[in-house]
């Protein structure tokens, strides 16, 4: 693999761990359940250090862009079953974005993310 393949999957890798991230936080219920929170700070640690390999050959916009987009998963129609109920992250994203699920979601999130 090349060294900007290699960034691009250290990137995509770093927003598949912020999802992580964002999901174990989720369930930390506020952080009232350690072991959550604990994960969640770790995952978010981890996704960094993968962004931060990532920017060595890749500009830190481009990084940015497809760590974002891949977030984006998290609130399309790639969800598995038992992430459904939202968090209130989900809604508040639903709510300003007024996005509706659907099989476009994932491309219209994604869209807005890289400003196309």
């Amino acid at each position: 693999m090349s060294a900007s393949g290699l960034s691009f999957a250290f990137a995509i890798a770093a927003g598949v761990l912020d999802v992580a991230a964002d999901l174990a936080s989720t369930k930390s219920n506020g952080f009232a359940r350690r072991g959550w929170g604990a994960l969640s700070i770790v995952l978010v640690l981890a996704a960094f250090a993968l962004l931060a390999e990532a920017i060595k050959d890749m500009d830190l916009a481009v990084a940015y862009a497809l760590l974002g987009a891949t977030g984006n998963l998290r609130y399309g129609h790639l969800r598995p079953p038992f992430l459904r109920p939202e968090a209130e992250t989900g809604r508040l994203a639903w709510t300003v974005t007024d996005f509706r699920r659907g099989p476009g979601a994932s491309y219209r999130l994604t869209r807005l993310s890289v400003g196309a």
